[in-house]
């Protein structure tokens, strides 16, 4: 069986280039059984970055597209360009900035803002071919699409409208794509990613936030408006409800045990977990056993690409946070300088340049002066004065950090009661992310382990605490409307 990958928006390759990569180290570290062919069909609508993708390594090409993942000799065979932007009709469409950061006039006026930055140079918009990926596949005679990742930039949901046909036949199993949220145009006062889920939902998919070390679900209670009103931008997983798949996934990139939960509750065929949402077959040391073991895994299979020579960008910054996770800090240094010099045209690149900072800056120790006063009760804790913006950002990072499961945490364990005493002053003295953060802890149990009535109820209060406290002029109106239901 050919494993079938579509990258549309594939820019530089670096999605086109990691699924190779992967399927390769999984075939040398035995990590597939019976594995077989892989076959990737790239979308690029840049006629130079296009180019590139289809072999032009040019030494004028390969001063103007920098980031190319050059592994031609590697890919031949298996991974196939086409100059065409995946849209909801066989037509065309006007192009901005066709070399540089890519979209279509008609959508995402907040990628103007990256073309700004990333090109100074951004030539004339130009027309180019647009295409249903339902045409698209039939052309070509893809059968069954195994994984769909869609990056266009604010058109992604016409790209997901033009596989329709797709999705009713249930021939895409995954689905990754980028949500925009009240960043992008409303259509009748919803936002793309309220239109995007119910696209999905009437297609029978389940979907997923992407967040870091946790899968979060876009339909029953956990935060869903709150996502749907933020104004950043984030990917998603979408897979259809009974894929058997999904299962595994969420339990193998899922950190906490309660996100786990609250994630596979949203499959098909899921059962109510009871008052204290607990399945005793999946219980929190045998999801953090189970994620620990995947991540040794994912850390093998990218120590094996590495060693391949892929150089690709994501690879080195995952184990540049490994290494970080294990305590190696010199080591992952290393990895960051090597990927913050090349900032910031991929995200890796710049996420490598914060956690450099951030280690070069003794971040830990940093956060811990900045606080100690408000801990040490110098500062009011009765919402008479909040504590200054410096003070409560490092309270937000250090109880993230302290909450944080895995061996990604700073600490040598897990920390989660502490998170709570962390946050506990910042909340009381009004600060209303600090309240939906405390919410947040409290509501899924993630110091007791448990899930309760009680529970349930202090959180809403939190949540309650969170709206009254005006936070609707700075992150736009219902970001902390959380319902939570007292009958679980």
């Amino acid at each position: 069986q050919v494993i079938q990958v579509i990258d549309v928006g594939a820019f530089a390759g670096a999605v086109s280039c990691y699924c190779l990569a992967l399927w390769d180290a999984l075939n040398k570290t035995g990590g597939v059984d019976g594995a077989g062919a892989i076959r990737v069909t790239a979308l690029e609508p840049s006629p130079l970055r296009c180019a590139a993708l289809q072999g032009d390594l040019r030494e004028e090409t390969l001063r103007r597209v920098p980031d190319l993942c050059r592994h031609q000799e590697r890919s031949q065979g298996r991974l196939e360009a086409h100059c065409v932007a995946a849209s909801s009709e066989d037509s065309e469409a006007l192009m901005q900035c066709p070399n540089g950061m890519s979209f279509l006039a008609e959508d995402a006026p907040h990628a103007v803002q990256t073309v700004t930055v990333s090109d100074s140079k951004c030539e004339e918009a130009t027309w180019v071919k647009t295409v249903k990926l339902d045409t698209l596949t039939k052309d070509l005679g893809i059968q069954q699409v195994h994984l769909l990742k869609v990056d266009a930039e604010g058109h992604d949901l016409e790209v997901l409208r033009g596989a329709s046909r797709l999705f009713q036949a249930r021939r895409i199993r995954f689905v990754i794509f980028e949500a925009c949220g009240n960043e992008c145009p409303q259509v009748k006062g919803q936002s793309q990613t309220e239109r995007a889920m119910e696209f999905f939902h009437a297609a029978g998919y389940v979907c997923f936030i992407i967040a870091p070390e946790m899968l979060i679900p876009t339909s029953g209670e956990w935060l869903t408006k709150l996502y749907k009103s933020t104004w950043h931008v984030f990917n998603v997983l979408c897979a259809h409800r009974s894929e058997p798949l999904m299962k595994d996934i969420i339990q193998q990139y899922t950190r906490v045990p309660r996100a786990a939960q609250f994630a596979l509750s949203a499959l098909e065929n899921s059962t109510s977990c009871g008052r204290s949402c607990l399945d005793p077959l999946l219980g929190d040391a045998v999801l953090l056993r189970r994620a620990a073991a995947a991540e040794l895994v994912v850390q093998a299979l990218h120590e094996r690409m590495a060693l391949e020579g892929w150089n690709l960008y994501t690879v080195d910054f995952a184990r540049a946070r490994s290494m970080q996770s294990a305590g190696q800090a010199n080591a992952a240094l290393v990895l960051y300088q090597k990927l913050q010099a090349r900032c910031c045209r991929e995200p890796a690149t710049f996420e490598a340049q914060r956690e450099y900072h951030k280690l070069k800056q003794g971040y830990i120790q940093s956060y811990l002066k900045t606080v100690a006063g408000l801990l040490e009760g110098r500062v009011p804790r009765n919402g008479t004065r909040r504590p200054g913006e410096a003070t409560r950002g490092a309270l937000h990072e250090i109880a993230w950090y302290h909450q944080r499961a895995g061996s990604g945490a700073p600490f040598e364990q897990v920390h989660k009661c502490q998170a709570l005493k962390w946050l506990s002053p910042l909340a009381e003295a009004g600060d209303a992310l600090a309240c939906l953060e405390f919410g947040y802890l409290t509501h899924f149990g993630l110091c007791t382990g448990r899930m309760t009535r009680q529970s349930l109820a202090e959180a809403s209060r939190w949540y309650r605490r969170a709206m009254d406290l005006d936070t609707q002029k700075r992150y736009g109106p219902g970001v902390f409307a959380v319902q939570v239901k007292s009958g679980i």
